[in-house]
């Protein structure tokens, strides 16, 4: 691990609300408490440079050509280290001037692509990135490691994310941010990113982490369509299913809608009286090749003609 006179410190305060003036829930304001914790002593620190938002406060000490910071209305950026392609990112953004630090191109690169910028960037670096508008810090550190990133609490329980060896005393719980890991929300745990990939992340309240998206659905076979399946009507079904109980001659009754079997059919017909079931009387009844299935008594004036 590299450690160098210069660094920087954030300092964000855990969000709160309270009661206003106005009887309605604000944000609570610390900025006394948190002016106090970035103005620490550091002896070895020759410049200072400070910037300041409601809920977080960042401090570049000793800044240099490799350590910036910029700000807008809404972010706060450190950076420490360098972009390999620091102009080829710079013509990709809209409204970004060519000639620019990587403290305002992560400005740049924030608002328009988000975390997911984190992709695109190529060197080394470490840096940190305060948005005071959703209340969120983003923290990241290369995949080679030469510059140190660090995240604790200060003694009043405000988070910390400091790149040297500059710590406001009282600082406890310090844990290294490894290389090729990044940190996005209060209370989110570093985790890795790569280059070159989409990252998928979920919105989440800063109070409680980071809520990951699952990757299986995006690595999911597609679902099998209907059109895949043979179509069939639903009158198709029934007869594939009860096809060894049909009658090889198919017998329907002049009524439509009513299926009479050959044996009843050949009754009914010399008879002349229903069929036991009320569903038919004096039809004719014939097999598919239209000829009649059964001939009649000779007591029948009934005629029966092929139809």
């Amino acid at each position: 691990m590299l450690l160098s006179p210069s660094g920087f410190v954030t300092i964000c305060p855990k969000k709160e609300v309270e009661f206003g003036a106005d009887k309605h829930l604000h944000r609570a304001d610390h900025a006394e408490e948190l002016k106090q914790e970035i103005q620490f002593d550091a002896p070895s620190a020759t410049g200072n440079q400070y910037a300041f938002l409601p809920g977080g406060a960042v401090r570049a000490l000793n800044p240099s050509s490799s350590m910036t910071l910029a700000e807008t209305s809404n972010c706060i950026a450190v950076f420490k280290g360098n972009l390999l392609n620091k102009a080829e990112l710079a013509l990709q953004v809209t409204g970004c001037p060519p000639h620019v630090t990587e403290a305002q191109l992560l400005l740049h690169l924030y608002e328009a692509m988000g975390i997911e910028m984190l992709s695109k960037l190529n060197g080394q670096y470490a840096f940190c990135l305060y948005d005071s508008k959703q209340a969120r810090v983003l923290a990241a550190r290369d995949h080679s490691g030469v510059v140190p990133l660090l995240e604790g609490r200060t003694a009043a329980g405000s988070l910390i994310i400091a790149c040297g060896t500059f710590l406001p005393e009282g600082t406890t719980h310090m844990t290294e941010i490894k290389a090729g890991e990044m940190k996005y929300g209060w209370h989110a745990l570093p985790r890795p990113f790569k280059c070159g990939h989409r990252i998928i992340a979920g919105r989440a309240s800063c109070d409680y982490g980071i809520r990951r998206r699952s990757i299986d659905a995006y690595n999911a076979p597609p679902a099998r369509q209907s059109v895949d399946l043979p179509r069939q009507s639903s009158m198709d079904i029934p007869r594939q299913r009860h096809a060894h109980h049909l009658p090889t001659s198919h017998s329907y009754s002049h009524t439509p809608g009513k299926y009479m079997p050959p044996h009843i059919a050949g009754a009914s017909a010399g008879t002349g009286h229903t069929a036991g079931n009320g569903f038919f009387t004096r039809q004719r009844a014939t097999s598919i090749d239209g000829h009649n299935l059964q001939p009649h008594s000779s007591g029948s004036n009934h005629q029966t003609t092929p139809p």
